[in-house]
């Protein structure tokens, strides 16, 4: 017997020895007069006994089979270790036909130590902001460098372009880097299929903004906000990762989810990564996407005098763009890598074929405010009509002309 009941019996026996009233041992033990009723009953009959649970001893209704815990921890161990316990429980339910709750998972998975309780994780506080209201107002874009493929592949880079009103994956693809190019060829991938959104939300990669205070073209802009600037969408720079959450924490989702589904599916490349985004982006948006606010979707078709093909493509200066504009189809739409050196040649090759006529002139005169341009390491550039006949000499830094000479032999 427990101290409870021992404490309870003590205080009957009272009341049977005709010591106490009812009234007094029902204020005691914090009963009503029906319940003391009721256990002087089961002493009478049973004595202390009588005051033991029935319960006590026998299984419960909701205790899982036997042998259906160590089975199901099994599988756990084996294949989904690192799994969470909602997405473990999905994968015992779909591969191995094993019903179980998400909360008896994750019990099991705590018992064995495989998870952690978010409640005793530090948590880290911002001020929340609110959604947008309608699809397309708002797209937060963002690149991850992760081992997306494990030890199958070599590490790469995801492209998330995430709407803010409904939290669901607009566009996703797999790059080798975070360039320009793979940018241009996501977005227009992205504008193909939704249409223009008003706004893109972005970090201060220097895809997206001029890190630099010398301004080489003198547009003040880099050629992907260019790009979007001929199309009419609207490119935000955040000054923190905070401020652009959604997209952020969809990246801690995805490294989660999609890396265990890429494994599962035995993806180990960048070409069958990207045709699996499809229905893994179309399963995360159903799980996880948003109603919004209101349900006009504000994205913009292209128009008529845009051309598409034109937009996304590298230019040398606003000069040289409108007198040798480039073709429809530019080489941005090969195989584009997202290094330094490959980068180079592209732009290199880019320059050569559109004949910008842009000559190298001696370094200015320093002014009185400034040091000498020379020993920044940068050239100035002048348009010269009679330099048209022969091609210009392409150089806009000395590090970039170096490695511009090494690739040319």
């Amino acid at each position: 017997m427990s101290d409870k009941e021992l404490s309870r019996f003590e205080v009957l026996q009272r009341v049977l020895d005709r010591r106490m009233t009812q009234q007094h041992a029902g204020q005691l033990l914090g009963l009503t007069r029906r319940q003391i009723y009721r256990l002087l009953s089961s002493v009478k009959e049973h004595g202390a006994a009588g005051l033991v649970s029935k319960r006590r001893g026998r299984r419960s209704s909701y205790q899982l089979s036997p042998g259906l815990a160590a089975e199901a921890l099994a599988l756990i161990r084996q294949h989904y270790a690192d799994f969470g316990p909602t997405l473990a429980c999905e994968k015992l339910r779909e591969r191995h036909k094993l019903n179980l709750s998400v909360e008896t998972v994750r019990k099991l998975m705590m018992g064995a130590g495989l998870w952690t309780p978010r409640g005793l994780r530090d948590k880290a506080v911002h001020q929340p902001r609110l959604r947008r209201q309608s699809v397309g107002e708002l797209i937060q874009i963002d690149g991850c460098e992760h081992a997306w493929f494990e030890d199958r592949g070599s590490p790469c880079s995801l492209l998330v372009y995430v709407d803010d009103a409904t939290s669901r994956i607009m566009a996703a693809r797999f790059a080798e880097a975070e360039s320009t190019f793979a940018y241009m060829e996501t977005t227009r991938g992205y504008i193909e299929r939704h249409g223009k959104p008003l706004a893109f939300y972005s970090d201060r990669h220097t895809v997206f903004n001029v890190n630099q205070t010398e301004r080489l073209t003198g547009e003040g802009v880099t050629q992907f906000h260019r790009a979007l600037g001929q199309l009419g969408i609207e490119l935000i720079c955040a000054n923190t990762s905070q401020a652009k959450g959604r997209v952020e924490r969809a990246h801690l989702t995805l490294q989660d989810r999609l890396v265990k589904e890429l494994r599962l599916a035995g993806i180990s490349s960048i070409k069958a990564g990207n045709e699996f985004l499809g229905a893994f982006i179309d399963d995360y948006n159903r799980r996880f996407g948003k109603a919004p606010f209101h349900p006009v979707d504000v994205h913009r078709p292209v128009e008529q005098h845009e051309k598409l093909a034109d937009s996304p493509a590298i230019r040398t200066s606003q000069a040289s763009a409108s007198e040798n504009p480039p073709p429809a189809a530019g080489p941005w739409t090969a195989a584009m890598n997202g290094c330094r050196r490959r980068c180079i040649f592209m732009t290199t090759s880019l320059m050569r074929r559109w004949k910008p006529s842009v000559a190298l002139v001696e370094p200015r005169a320093p002014s009185p405010r400034s040091p000498p341009l020379a020993a920044r390491g940068r050239f100035s550039f002048r348009s010269s009509p009679a330099q048209n006949a022969r091609p210009a000499p392409f150089i806009i830094t000395t590090r970039v002309c170096s490695s511009a000479r090494r690739l040319s032999k």
